[in-house]
Parts: structure tokens; sequence; C-alpha cells
């Protein structure tokens, strides 16, 4: 087997492991004050004392579909990438956003966060590669 192959599958492990271990406390948050809209006397900085580390509670099960999941669409993205490259050619600013905007369009069924985060990296990508191409 060829190395090169595993290279977009391990990233996508990679970036969807660092995604949602530094992601993870800012969700609990999010669903902490969604669940305690209008509770009296609640705070969000008294729930962090009183659980601490709990506040990881969950995690563990993220990490088992969230690296899988990055590793498709890394994987979905390189392939995307060569059906629209030509063979020889150098992969351009063009080519990405060709490739990112597909994954995108390919994720309307997805959650809203994993939209945002496909259009995040499209427009960050296209604005690297375009930032690169011209010097």
């Amino acid at each position: 087997m060829h190395l090169k192959l595993l290279v977009a599958p391990i990233a996508g492990m990679l970036a969807g492991t660092l995604e949602i271990t530094s992601l993870w406390p800012m969700e609990w948050a999010k669903v902490q004050i969604q669940l305690n809209k209008g509770v009296p006397g609640w705070s969000l900085m008294g729930d962090v004392r009183r659980v601490g580390t709990g506040l990881y509670k969950g995690l563990p099960a993220m990490l088992v579909g969230v690296p899988l999941q990055g590793a498709v669409r890394f994987s979905t993205l390189d392939a995307v990438r060569a059906l629209v490259t030509e063979p020889g050619t150098q992969v351009g600013p063009l080519t990405n956003h060709v490739a990112l905007q597909s994954l995108t369009s390919l994720s309307l069924s997805q959650s809203p966060s994993l939209r945002l985060s496909l259009r995040l990296s499209l427009r960050l990508s296209l604005r690297l590669s375009l930032s690169l191409s011209l010097r």
C-alpha cells in the first residue's frame, strides 16, 4: 500500500481529535447555558467550579466518532481534488475552492456546526492559497 494514500485519513483523524478536544469545553458550556436558561440563581462559572474536570464527561465517546469523520472529510477532499486536477499539474487556489465547495454542498444533510466548519475551511484555504500564489 502506498503511504501517500494514508496521509489524508491520518491528517483528518488528527485534525478531528484536535478539534473536538479543544472545542469540547465550549460545547459543554453552550449546552449548559441552553439547559439552564431561565433557572434562577444559575451561573456558568458556578457550574464550572462545581463540576470541575467533569465537564469532559462524554468526550471519550466523541473521540471515537469525530476522528473517523475527520478522516472521511479529508479523504473525500483529497479524492475530489484529484478528480478536478489534471495529472501532473499543481493544485492551485481554484482547485482547492472547487473541491471544498463540493464538500460543502455534500454536507447539506450534516449538522450546522459541520457546515460552518467546512465553510470556514473553504474560506481559509482559498485565502491561504491565494496569498501563497501571489508571492
